[in-house]
C-alpha cells in the first residue's frame, strides 16, 4: 500500500501540472534539439555531482550500520533517522522549494536585497529551530512510544543525536541554497564532494567503533562541516 499511495500521489501531481501547462499556459510540446540537452547538462553538471556527494553521505548510513551491527540495531538507528528526517523536511524543504524562484528572481534585480531577504529567512529559520528542536529533545520517549508503539531507549538516544544534525541543517538551509542562486555551483559542489571525502570513511569509522551511535555522531560532524564551511563563503560574497 505504501508505494502504491506513494506513486498514486506522484502520478496524480504529475498529470495535473501537466493539464494545467497545456490548457492554461498554451504550452506546446517539442522535442529538445541536442544542443539544447547538450547545454542543460552542462548547466546542471556540478548540481548532479553534488547531488552524487549528498547520497553518498546520507543514504550509506543505515546500509553501514547494518553491515558493521545487527538487525536489531539497526532497526532501532533506522527508525530515529526517519523520525529526524520527518523533522527535517517538513516544512522546511516545502518552504526552501518556494522560495527559492522568487529569490533567484529578486536577485537578477538587486542582488544585495536578496542576499538580505536570504539572511532574514535564514535567521528567523534558526529561531525557529532553536525553539522546536529543544521540545522534540524532551518529548523524544513520547515521539518514539507513538511512532514504535514501545520505550526503546537506543531510538530515543539516536533521535536525541541526530536532532544536532537537524539543527546545521536548518540552520543552513537557505544559505547553502543562496550559492545556487547567485551561480555558485562549482563552490556547492565542491562543498560536498570535500564532505562526502571526509565523511564516507568518518561514518565507517564511528560505527565500526561506537555502533550505532557513531553514525548518529558522524552525521552531526558532517553537517557541522558543512555549515561552517558554507557560512564564511557566504560571509565573503559582496553585492552592491
Amino acid at each position: 500500500m505504501v508505494p502504491l499511495i506513494t506513486s498514486s500521489a506522484s502520478l496524480i501531481t504529475g498529470l495535473l501540472g501537466q493539464y494545467i501547462v497545456f490548457s492554461k499556459f498554451k504550452v506546446s510540446f517539442e522535442f529538445p534539439g541536442y544542443k539544447n540537452v547538450r547545454r542543460q547538462l552542462d548547466a546542471g553538471w556540478n548540481i548532479f555531482i553534488s547531488n552524487v556527494a549528498i547520497n553518498a553521505y546520507t543514504t550509506t548510513r543505515v546500509f553501514t550500520v547494518g553491515l558493521l551491527t545487527n538487525n536489531t540495531i539497526t532497526g532501532f538507528y533506522s527508525v530515529a533517522e526517519r523520525i529526524a528526517s520527518l523533522f527535517q523536511t517538513f516544512p522546511l524543504a516545502s518552504f526552501s522549494q518556494a522560495i527559492f524562484p522568487r529569490l533567484s528572481k529578486i536577485f537578477h534585480k538587486n542582488k544585495l536585497k536578496a542576499f538580505k531577504i536570504m539572511q532574514r529567512i535564514q535567521q528567523i529559520t534558526i529561531n525557529i529551530s532553536l525553539i522546536c528542536l529543544p521540545v522534540i529533545f524532551i518529548f523524544s520517549h513520547l515521539i518514539v512510544r507513538i511512532v514504535c508503539g514501545g520505550d526503546y531507549q537506543n531510538t530515543v538516544l539516536s533521535l536525541r543525536l541526530l536532532l544536532i544534525s537537524v539543527f546545521f541543517v536548518s540552520a543552513n538551509a537557505f544559505r547553502v541554497q543562496f550559492l545556487l542562486v547567485c551561480g555558485k555551483t562549482h563552490i556547492y559542489s565542491r562543498i560536498h564532494i570535500i564532505m562526502a571525502m571526509i565523511g564516507l570513511p568518518l561514518i565507517f569509522l564511528l560505527i565500526y567503533s561506537f555502533s550505532y551511535i557513531g553514525a548518529a555522531v558522524a552525521t552531526a560532524v558532517i553537517e557541522a562541516g558543512i555549515f561552517t564551511i558554507t557560512y564564511f563563503i557566504v560571509k565573503r560574497l559582496r553585492f552592491s
